[in-house]
């Protein structure tokens, strides 16, 4: 501050405003002498998905278009500049204008999280197809003999390959496919992807018992099976709207899909079947296909919800 630096040095600020300016040219011409530290500005995949999830979240919650907005702009560059023109292949790495392919679960773990995610935005059932795709493939390519716990990685660059189930600086990529596993199999009614989820859990369950600090998400997900988690399907034009509404209150026991037109409730079958109703916009709100009384009001949803939970306790 030269006003500050004035009064310390007792001399009017005038003068030392022309010493302050010619001290930092020179500093700034010895700098760029100096070789330049490296800066670290690749892109990496699976930290952008972590990004992408809470964006389009938050976007539910705030309603910030401009959230939308990134999310959407990260999305479609993840998917044109990091992936196979078949979008078969994802790469770990970007960097001016290079990708480097590693084959690590958490990319694919990743992906898979946010075309769930997004598809919980948008309601565009092709977004979800996709991410029970990758569900099956997955552990094709990451897959072990004997056990539901998935390999780290399959890249013949690394000098191992192993099953990592704990937290890290990143969550367990094998937690957060078991999560994933069982959001899917709510939302589509496919109840061997919940059973793929809790032999997951089942295979930790002794980790967790001797350090539990290390495996908040698999903990997450032990919650989603110890409590009544809800299927909810929102059938009407203004199925948008309302999921955006549910979440106004922090309800974490649900999935939610939607269909904004009749064509469009086609799939999954068993969240749409005989719920359309013209002119209406209807919220069934469900446990493992059996439901509440539909309502057009995304609060009295949550207050079946509620008291869902409060029966249960």
């Amino acid at each position: 501050d030269i006003e500050e630096t004035a009064r310390a040095l007792h001399r009017p600020a005038d003068e030392i405003e022309p010493i302050i300016a010619r001290a930092r040219r020179r500093l700034f011409d010895a700098r760029r002498r100096r070789v330049r530290p490296a800066t670290d500005d690749k892109i990496v995949f699976s930290w952008n998905c972590l990004a992408l999830e809470a964006l389009y979240h938050a976007y539910l919650v705030y309603e910030d278009p401009a959230l939308l907005q990134a999310a959407e702009k990260t999305f479609h560059f993840l998917a044109d500049s990091m992936m196979d023109a078949d979008r078969t292949h994802i790469y770990h790495v970007y960097r001016e204008g290079r990708r480097h392919k590693t084959n690590l679960l958490e990319d694919y773990v990743g992906w898979m999280r946010v075309l769930t995610a997004r598809y919980e935005v948008f309601f565009d059932a092709a977004d979800l197809r996709e991410a029970v795709r990758w569900a099956s493939e997955i552990p094709r390519r990451f897959g072990t003999e004997g056990s539901p716990i998935l390999l780290t990685s399959t890249g013949k660059d690394l000098p191992f390959n192993t099953a990592e189930v704990s937290d890290n600086v990143i969550p367990s990529a094998n937690a957060r496919y078991a999560a994933a596993m069982y959001r899917l199999g709510k939302l589509t009614y496919q109840p061997e992807l919940v059973a793929r989820a809790e032999r997951m859990l089942a295979a930790v369950i002794p980790f967790i018992e001797r350090g539990p600090g290390f495996y908040a998400q698999w903990l997450s997900l032990y919650a989603d099976f110890l409590t009544p988690f809800y299927e909810v399907a929102l059938v009407g034009p203004k199925a948008r709207q309302h999921r955006i509404t549910l979440e106004k209150e922090f309800f974490p026991f649900k999935v939610c899909a939607g269909c904004l037109e009749k064509a469009q409730c086609q799939w999954p079958k068993a969240m749409f079947e005989n719920r359309w109703v013209d002119g209406k916009t209807l919220i069934y709100s469900c446990i493992d296909g059996t439901c509440y009384a539909p309502t057009p009001s995304p609060e009295e949803a949550l207050k079946q919800m509620r008291k869902g939970l409060q029966t249960t306790k």
